[in-house]
């Protein structure tokens, strides 16, 4: 008896403390995963919708900081590249980066050194770089890389879902 009260005990715990959906991993207030579905930023998006999220929105240092460390250690399993979509982008007017969801300028930045250049013409949307050192860069919309998705940790279990 004294084992399942301490088993019923500890669930409870983890249904108070919350849950990431398998796959995503936990940081802070959100949960991040990086699907294995490369393609343009719009993909990004719908991939991320998909799974309940939405392209990752940088809102901190130490979220800048967690994702870089994130991506170095699951970047260098990936077949192709390590670049990796991110929710901002200046497509809606050049020059003006802001969060596509929600629509909120971007306050803290982490663009790699010269960046954003629109090198070789329109880069609009945001995209973090192995080759840079995980930081920021503009990259062509249709450019094919991987999502990182970004959804809110759940403090509360919903049965049946």
């Amino acid at each position: 008896m004294k084992v399942f009260i301490v088993v019923i005990a500890a669930l409870a715990a983890a249904a108070v403390e919350g849950q990431c959906p398998s796959g995503f991993v936990h940081h802070e207030k959100s949960c991040y995963s990086i699907p294995m579905t490369e393609g343009s930023w719009a993909d990004g998006m719908i991939v991320c919708q998909e799974l309940g999220g939405q392209l990752a929105v940088i809102e901190t240092p130490e979220e800048q900081h967690f994702l870089e460390g994130y991506l170095k250690r699951y970047g260098s399993g990936l077949p192709n590249d390590n670049d990796f979509w991110v929710g901002g982008g200046d497509f809606l007017q050049e020059g003006k980066w802001i969060w596509v969801m929600p629509d909120t300028p971007i306050t803290h930045t982490y663009w790699a050194p010269g960046q954003p250049d629109n090198h070789g013409g329109s880069q609009g949307c945001l995209r973090i770089s192995g080759a840079l050192g995980f930081k920021w860069e503009d990259g062509s919309c249709s450019s094919v890389e991987y999502p990182v998705c970004e959804l809110p940790f759940r403090t509360t279990v919903e049965v049946g879902k």
